[in-house]
């Protein structure tokens, strides 16, 4: 792989000498200095590994290969890391038989329980690559007909629903210890409408959809902030108009999925489909 003995070595031999502040050698039998000299010469022994410290807890890590280094460094102890879910559980009676209704509901009690931005939801998107992509946004209203967001139609989350109008919506209101999915086509608003919201948005949010190219690549802040006190002394008096490449979209849902955490893992799921009559079919999803 590294081509010859001698050139391994070495890379070998260069990677121990730049990470010595990190790592230290010691074999699995003892941790003298004949065995860390062991891991530069030729033919490293395989008893050898890699010890990562922090603080008192030490990391050991696989042995090396001798066709080439698998190093694997632990940042963070992770393993741990949870929580049992007790809140409550959701039982199919308890359910309103439109996924809307269930979705106000719950919305609802999320913002009587004062959630950080409980409109906050993560939008993902995919090209026509079917690379994936996702990224916050805020709902900002919702009926009948879909779920709106505004965003920059230039933007890289514009292109991927220009390509691929397949989208899926997640609110996760984890204090809450619940999460709903909703899977749709995403639709540009019309002008007129979204005129009706940017109308009613703060003049600074006005000002930031000109002076934003979202999703490209700028220099520094201070080109942004250039650029936005430029905007707000061409329009200092009057109304500022809707940008061109500025909007709304409409997710029309075609599925819902309510999750409601559980003990033990055994969370509650269940899932609204579309039939063609355009009433929902439930179905308890396996956890």
């Amino acid at each position: 792989m590294y081509g010859s003995p001698g050139r391994s070595v070495a890379r070998r031999t260069n990677y121990f000498r730049t990470h010595a502040s990190l790592l230290k050698w010691r074999s699995k039998s003892d941790s003298d200095e004949t065995s860390r000299h062991a891991a530069t010469t030729h033919g490293v022994s395989t008893s050898l590994s890699p010890v990562f410290e922090v603080g008192k807890r030490e990391t050991i890590f696989p042995p090396i290969e001798s066709k080439g280094i698998y190093l694997q460094r632990n940042f963070m102890d992770i393993a741990d890391l949870r929580k049992e879910y007790i809140s409550g559980g959701l039982r199919r009676k308890e359910l309103k038989p439109d996924p809307f209704e269930q979705f106000e509901m719950w919305f609802q009690q999320a913002c009587t329980a004062e959630l950080l931005e409980p409109n906050a939801m993560i939008l993902a998107t995919a090209s026509a690559q079917s690379a994936p992509s996702t990224r916050t946004v805020l709902l900002k209203y919702f009926d009948r007909q879909g779920f709106v967001f505004f965003t920059n139609y230039e933007s890289k989350k514009a292109r991927q629903i220009d390509e691929n109008p397949q989208v899926a919506l997640l609110f996760a209101w984890l204090p809450l210890e619940r999460q709903v999915q909703i899977l749709g086509t995403a639709t540009k608003i019309s002008t007129a409408e979204s005129l009706k919201y940017f109308t009613i948005r703060p003049r600074g949010s006005q000002l930031g959809a000109w002076c934003s190219q979202q999703s490209t690549i700028i220099s520094s802040r201070q080109i942004l902030e250039m650029k936005f006190e430029e905007i707000a002394r061409k329009f200092q008096h009057g109304e500022i108009p809707l940008p061109s490449f500025w909007g709304g979209y409409r997710v029309i849902p075609h599925g819902f999925e309510f999750w409601q955490g559980r003990p033990n893992r055994l969370h509650d799921r269940f899932f609204y489909s579309r039939q063609d009559n355009d009433l929902w079919e439930i179905q308890r999803l396996s956890p």
